[in-house]
């Protein structure tokens, strides 16, 4: 946990979503596409707050349930993957494993995201656009033992 609140990977993070949810493979850091499913992987060091669920949300799922779609769904905005399909890596992760959410949940929650999620995804293009993420993949310089920076 970072003094602000956010979380650091302390390890790679790796989840086959089953599906290819339609990213181009290839054309985006730890996204791939192998045999019709797509593959994420976050690295270790990436900065995330997990689950940003807004307040009117909240009581459709608890946070705990929805933290890797979370992640992965940060690591996509974060890249600039398309914003449907990044809602849409956060749908199928949120609705499937043992901590899913179910259908309808994960519905619901998709729909906040379509509706909620603009102001931060267009935060990250401009940053990216402006330059402002200097290392957009990691935050601030790293001090975690897995990473060896700063120890």
């Amino acid at each position: 946990r970072l003094p602000g609140g956010d979380r650091r990977l302390v390890r790679d993070l790796q989840i086959d979503l089953g599906v290819d949810i339609g990213v181009p493979s290839g054309e985006f850091q730890g996204f791939a596409v192998v045999d019709g499913s797509t593959r994420i992987t976050v690295p270790c060091c990436f900065v995330t707050d997990f689950s940003s669920i807004p307040a009117w949300a909240r009581g459709f799922s608890r946070f705990s349930t929805v933290d890797l779609a979370g992640v992965c769904h940060d690591w996509a905005y974060r890249l600039g993957v398309d914003r449907m399909i990044a809602d849409r890596c956060w749908r199928v992760v949120a609705t499937s494993g043992d901590a899913r959410v179910g259908t309808m949940k994960g519905r619901l929650g998709y729909l906040a995201l379509r509706l909620g999620g603009k102001d931060a995804y267009e935060g990250n293009r401009e940053k990216r656009e402006a330059g402002d993420v200097v290392d957009a993949p990691v935050g601030p310089p790293c001090t975690c033992q897995p990473c060896g920076e700063g120890s």
